[in-house]
């Protein structure tokens, strides 16, 4: 029997959670039928295979509750069997397009700062079951109310041919950097929780050391601005690259020294499970999420 499973991201999923996704796409066999409905815009990274059906919708203000009738009428017409909600946001919407129905949801979430958010549509044991990326993520969302009998445990997977592919691309030509010079690279996107402006900080101290050393930093997101501005006042701006989401993790981690998270909170650690699978070094923070996940 080929199970009709159909996954959904919107303007609300994180990027660890659309990396998660495309490793998905790509390695579910197929007893799968898959498709795909995008709430709002093309997320960048995200790769659909040709097997995959494509559906879009629009994400009215941004929120993927702004897409609940067309989510509804969508659902009438593929019947899946499953769903696959990447965020707690689109999962809030699903369950509203389908009131009354009896159809699965199965909910990833991936980052600890969603807990309270997930929280106030999941207090019912009715409403499916999560999917968590780490124990830490688990316990957020039990404090935060969530039934602990909806929740389990599934680490993030990583793709070891996509690692093998990223090798095969020179980036230090394309991003200007030596062939011999140091690159440290931090998780994306930026965030406050994630303390990337403390590496920025660290690196600038780091440069009188190591002049060629350089600094990544990959994502998009309020944070990233606020760099961008701060490596824009400092006194050595040629030791920092802001990528946006030009280029994947894969391919980063290819030229990377070693991942810098030096994180001030609970943060995703998909980052992470690929540095370890690319055997790149990481220096990190001791918060609960990274050290559980090394450990």
């Amino acid at each position: 029997m080929t199970l009709r499973l159909l996954h959904t991201i919107g303007p609300e999923t994180p990027e660890d959670t659309l990396h998660l996704l495309n490793v998905l796409l790509r390695g579910l066999d197929r007893r799968f039928s898959q498709s795909l409905l995008v709430l709002g815009p093309m997320p960048e990274g995200l790769r659909v295979p040709e097997h995959v059906e494509l559906y879009r919708a629009g994400a009215r203000f941004g929120s993927s509750m702004g897409a609940v009738l067309e989510i509804r009428r969508l659902l009438r017409r593929v019947l899946p069997n499953v769903v696959h909600a990447t965020s707690g946001a689109d999962a809030a919407a699903i369950r509203a397009a389908m009131w009354g129905s009896t159809l699965g949801v199965l909910t990833t979430v991936a980052d600890p700062s969603e807990a309270e958010g997930v929280s106030r549509w999941f207090r019912s044991d009715e409403l499916g079951e999560i999917a968590c990326t780490s124990k830490t993520v688990q316990r957020r969302l039990v404090e935060a109310g969530v039934p602990m009998g909806m929740t389990a445990v599934v680490r993030p997977p990583v793709d070891f041919g996509a690692l093998r592919a990223a090798r095969e691309r020179n980036l230090r030509d394309e991003l200007g950097i030596a062939p011999d010079a140091r690159v440290l690279v931090t998780p994306s996107p930026p965030t406050r929780a994630g303390g990337q402006f403390y590496a920025v900080w660290a690196m600038a101290i780091l440069h009188q050391i190591w002049p060629d050393a350089v600094l990544i930093v990959p994502g998009v997101s309020r944070e990233a601005d606020r760099l961008r501005r701060l490596m824009d006042e400092i006194y050595c701006p040629q030791a920092f690259r802001l990528t946006g989401n030009r280029y994947t993790t894969p391919e980063l981690l290819s030229i990377a020294t070693a991942l810098l998270a030096p994180a001030i909170g609970d943060v995703p650690t998909g980052p992470v499970a690929w540095a370890m699978a690319a055997g790149v070094p990481v220096i990190g923070s001791a918060v609960p999420s990274i050290a559980e996940l090394i450990a």
